[in-house]
C-alpha cells in the first residue's frame, strides 16, 4: 500500500468513525468511504498493512483543506477488525514465520497501548476509546493464544504478564494503582477469554477438546 492509498484509506476511516473535524460530510462521500473500507478488505496485502497501522504511534492523514486530522484510534480498531477476520479465513495457511511476526505486531501493539509515559497521561488514565482499543487487542491475543499456545506460543506468559520494563505488558512491580491500568487490563481481558473458551459449556465449543486440554496443561506447568 503507497502513501496515497494509506492516505485514502485513513480519509475512509475517519468519514466512517465520525472522528471530530469531519463536518458536513455528504450521503456520496459516506457511501464511497464505505465502499473504499470493504475493498480493503480483499486487498491482498492488508494484513501486512494493517500490522504496520498498528505499530504506528499515530495515524495521521491531511484533509481536503490542508489540515492533519488525526485517525488513530479509529484506524487502529479497524486494523484491528480486518487481522480479526483474517484469522478466521487464513491464519492457518500461515506459516511458522508468518505466524510468529503477526503475534510480535499484536503483543507490541499491547505493549505500545500499555507503555506509561509522563508527557501523555492520556495513556495512564484509559479514556474510553483507549478502553475499546484495549478490548480489542485482548480479544485478538486471546485468540491467538487459544491457536498457538503452548506448543508454538512459548513466551505467551512472559509476553503478557512480565513487567512492561522486561518486554511485557503487566505494570511494574510496586506501581500505584493508576499506573499502566491498559496494561493490566489487556491481561486480564485476555486470561478471562481463553478460560471461557477453555472451561465455560457457552463457550468451549468453540475450540477442540485437543487444543483446549493442551492449553489446560500448558498453564499448569507455567
Amino acid at each position: 500500500m503507497n502513501e496515497s492509498q494509506r492516505q485514502s484509506l485513513l480519509s475512509a476511516i475517519a468519514i466512517s468513525s465520525g472522528i471530530a473535524g469531519f463536518t458536513n460530510i455528504t450521503p456520496q462521500q459516506r457511501a464511497d468511504a464505505f465502499t473504499n473500507l470493504e475493498q480493503f478488505k480483499s486487498y491482498p496485502g492488508r494484513v501486512a498493512a494493517c500490522v504496520e497501522m498498528i505499530g504506528c504511534d499515530s495515524l495521521q492523514f491531511a484533509t481536503a483543506n490542508g489540515n492533519t486530522a488525526d485517525a488513530t484510534v479509529p484506524g487502529k480498531l479497524y486494523a484491528l477488525g480486518v487481522i480479526q477476520e483474517f484469522l478466521k479465513v487464513g491464519y492457518n495457511g500461515l506459516n511458522d514465520s508468518d505466524r510468529g511476526q503477526l503475534r510480535v505486531s499484536i503483543v507490541t501493539a499491547a505493549r505500545q497501548l500499555a507503555m506509561p509515559s509522563v508527557a501523555d497521561a492520556s495513556i495512564i488514565k484509559m479514556d474510553e476509546s483507549k478502553r475499546i482499543l484495549a478490548m480489542k487487542i485482548a480479544v485478538l491475543l486471546a485468540d491467538l493464544a487459544t491457536r498457538e499456545f503452548p506448543q508454538r506460543w512459548q513466551t505467551f506468559v512472559t509476553d503478557l504478564f512480565a513487567p512492561v520494563s522486561s518486554g511485557g505488558i503487566w505494570c511494574e512491580p510496586g506501581a500505584d494503582a493508576g499506573a499502566n491500568t491498559i496494561g493490566v487490563k489487556i491481561c486480564l481481558e485476555c486470561l478471562k477469554l481463553i478460560t471461557e473458551d477453555c472451561t465455560d459449556s457457552d463457550f468451549n465449543a468453540k475450540i477442540s477438546t485437543v487444543r483446549r486440554n493442551d492449553i489446560l496443561l500448558g498453564f499448569n506447568e507455567v
